[in-house]
């Protein structure tokens, strides 16, 4: 009975103290500048559900102090109040941060090698430090990062830091920076190393573009990692030096390769929004043919409107992304147009020095399609050019790119075909990023067929406009003449899109568009305009494009919806 009283008493008196601690329950901080604030807040948060006591105000002196140091406010006024609403305390963070400290010296000194390199030294002239600017803690760690990134990416793998402070004068408001940094010497490319049982060994090696005893540079590492990796041949590809077992002033470069199955499947699927219904994909790839890196690709599309199938076999001549010799043949139907057409082609590719892929090719097509109720039957041999040049940065999702393409084929009836013409078809398109949210993304493509008669052309060959890619809030491929209702293509084609996006969250924006064009054998005809809004997903995949678009110039103002996946260029 007796140890219970004391159980009982001891359980009482622990719940009372308990209950007479008040608890730190908000904390609101004031001052003029927002992003101090931000910053004051995220220290002070630690405090939050704390028992109250007299240190605590002490400690939120203390983190608010360390809070505005970052931003270069080393001798504030704080004042911390504590407003007790029933054993809930309220602290009250009035700041005023005074002057804030400015970087009067800023003495940045590279030895050894790399103090005499032009481009070392013109990246350390670009860091984000000056003389009278406000002193900012993350900016010098950002800067000191960069010194480290630049010396690694030419070779200077035994560098060292001498020094790396920053001098505060609290009198004066003014700081010293010094960044000392020892290079070391520049490292050569050594030899690559390759496990000589792979079949792409030798591929490898032709292609290498690291020079053994150049001064190394890692952008061509780097780039070298993206061209295997743009190759059909490997499932995953790893570049890069041997740090560890560098010696000698020479540092090897491990090649790390998995080469895909020498057959590989793929099945897919999904519906369009574009009018071109329910599709099944199936795709083989054999990647791997001879020890030359010949490969196969063989597609196979079945949809409600215009199954296909094709097959390719590509003979590289040096680099198997961009100079090759390309076989192919293919069979589309296209309910829409009314049209089959088999196709078997040749073609050279190869990268000009510009880096623009030209592409020279020679098809044969045998068509037949319907036009009015009519047959036609027509055999065209179509010699062409064409030139390619896309560039993007962002990955999947690109923040900025742009894409031109031109191409050029004809047909002659001295050159067994059912009539003369020539086609020109260009398409330019321009995505670009400011203040970070904002993006505007452009297009225009236009094209034109030379002939005497389009009558004559095969309506495949003919242009059309309307669609997800083309002109939305028009049904896919529905902007050009008719015949009795049916659309039978044009003779000229331009189109034109313009595009605002806002960033709204991280991985969403909002979208703001108008396309407008037409295909046509005259330009006499309306040129037809759409317009809408969207939203953007940002995948890893790409963008999950989702569209509501107007037919603006159409009787019916109809509204369309469409759902697109990858990113505009």
């Amino acid at each position: 009975m007796f140890r219970s009283i004391i159980i009982f008493t001891v359980l009482c008196l622990f719940s009372c103290s308990v209950l007479a601690s008040p608890i730190v329950s908000s904390i609101t901080v004031k001052t003029e500048n927002d992003g101090l604030k931000r910053n004051v807040e995220l220290y002070l948060n630690e405090l939050k559900q704390q028992s109250f006591s007299p240190s605590i105000i002490k400690k939120a002196k203390t983190l608010t102090q360390n809070a505005l140091k970052p931003f270069g406010y080393y001798l504030p006024t704080i004042d911390v109040k504590a407003e007790d609403n029933g054993g809930q305390v309220r602290l009250v963070v009035n700041v005023d941060a005074k002057t804030v400290t400015q970087i009067s010296q800023l003495d940045i000194q590279v030895f050894g090698d790399a103090a005499k390199q032009k481009e070392i030294n013109e990246q350390i002239a670009k860091l984000n430090l000056a003389v009278g600017q406000a002193l900012n803690h993350s900016a010098y760690e950002k800067a000191k990062s960069q010194i480290s990134s630049v010396l690694f990416e030419y070779g200077y793998f035994d560098t060292k830091w001498l020094k790396h402070t920053i001098e505060v004068r609290r009198g004066t408001y003014s700081a010293v920076i010094r960044l000392h940094v020892d290079s070391g010497i520049r490292y050569k490319f050594g030899p690559v190393v390759l496990d000589k049982e792979i079949k792409a060994y030798e591929l490898v090696h032709r292609l290498n573009p690291m020079v053994v005893s150049n001064p190394y540079d890692n952008n061509t590492v780097t780039d070298f990692n993206i061209q295997l990796s743009n190759m059909p041949y490997f499932k995953s590809v790893r570049v890069y030096p041997d740090i560890i077992n560098r010696e000698n002033g020479e540092i090897s470069v491990i090649v790390q390769l998995l080469h895909k199955p020498e057959n590989s499947f793929e099945v897919g699927g999904g519906v369009s929004t574009d009018d071109n219904g329910l599709k099944l994909r199936f795709k083989w790839t054999k990647p791997w043919i001879s020890e030359n890196g010949h490969y196969l690709e063989t597609n196979i599309e079945a949809s409600q409107v215009d199954p296909q199938a094709r097959i390719s076999y590509t003979i590289p001549v040096n680099d198997p992304n961009n100079d090759v010799w390309r076989f192919g043949a293919g069979y589309i139907y296209d309910d829409n147009k009314l049209s089959r057409k088999a196709t078997v082609q040749a073609q050279r590719q190869w990268l000009t020095e510009s880096n623009w892929i030209r592409t020279a090719f020679l098809k044969y097509e045998i068509e037949n399609y319907e036009i009015d109720s009519t047959h036609y039957h027509s055999n065209m041999v179509l010699p062409g050019i064409s030139y390619a040049r896309k560039r993007t940065l962002g990955g999947t999702t690109p923040y900025w790119g742009e894409q031109l393409l031109i191409s050029t084929e004809f047909a002659s009836e001295s050159l067994a075909s059912d009539t003369d013409l020539v086609k020109v078809q260009l398409l330019g398109q321009r995505l670009t990023t400011f203040a970070e949210r904002h993006l505007l993304f452009g297009r225009i493509n236009i094209g034109a067929i030379i002939t005497d008669d389009i009558n004559d052309v095969p309506i495949s060959m003919r242009f059309f406009a309307g669609g997800d890619k083309s002109i939305r809030g028009y049904r896919y491929e529905s902007v050009a003449p008719k015949i009795n209702d049916q659309v039978v293509g044009g003779q000229y084609l331009a189109t034109t899109s313009a595009e605002y996006n806002y960033r709204f969250l991280p991985n969403w924006r909002a979208a703001l568009f108008i396309d407008a064009g037409t295909a046509t054998n005259d330009f006499e005809d309306k040129i037809q305009v759409g317009t809408g809004l969207g939203l953007r997903w940002l995948t890893p995949i790409g963008p999950v494009r989702i569209d509501y678009a107007f037919a603006v110039t159409d009787d019916t103002r109809t509204g369309r919806f469409s759902i697109t996946i990858g990113p505009e260029i």
